[in-house]
């Protein structure tokens, strides 16, 4: 469904698979949860109220020495990869991951988000360019 008050969140690589306005089967996220892909890996970082598009999510709920989007980044860069279609959470589950102090976490967290600023930046850069490129060819074929 492409509207709705509700994002449903599953485990495909689409941040959002669609939307809904069904309240009953609303999970309340009090603070950022990241959901776990159990046959796919995929890892999302929700800091909103969603529906849970099927059971193939798992839904981690950091504890208070670890900040949230540390985890994400964490497990999107050092996580599970999926090997075939099956179950992967009891690798996750056994998964050492380290766990620096608050402040240290929330320093790796800064530093991840200056440089993806950086980046879109720059892809939003490289969009003006092909643009300006394309805009000239055409010009040259007239």
């Amino acid at each position: 469904m492409t509207s709705g008050k509700y994002p449903i969140i599953d485990q495909s690589q689409d941040y959002i698979a669609g939307y809904s306005d069904d309240a009953a089967a609303v999970v309340a996220a009090k603070k950022p949860v990241i959901i776990f892909g159990d046959h796919t890996c995929a890892v999302k970082y929700i800091d909103f109220d969603f529906i849970q598009g099927a059971d193939g999510i798992k839904i981690l709920r950091p504890s208070d020495n670890v900040n949230s989007k540390y985890l994400f980044y964490f497990l999107l860069s050092n996580g599970i990869k999926p090997s075939g279609y099956k179950r992967h959470f009891g690798e996750l589950k056994n998964f050492k991951i380290p766990i620096p102090s608050l402040a240290d976490q929330s320093s790796i967290v800064s530093q991840i988000e200056k440089e993806q600023n950086i980046i879109a930046a720059n892809k939003e850069l490289i969009t003006i360019m092909q643009s300006k490129i394309e805009k000239v060819l055409i010009r040259v074929k007239s």
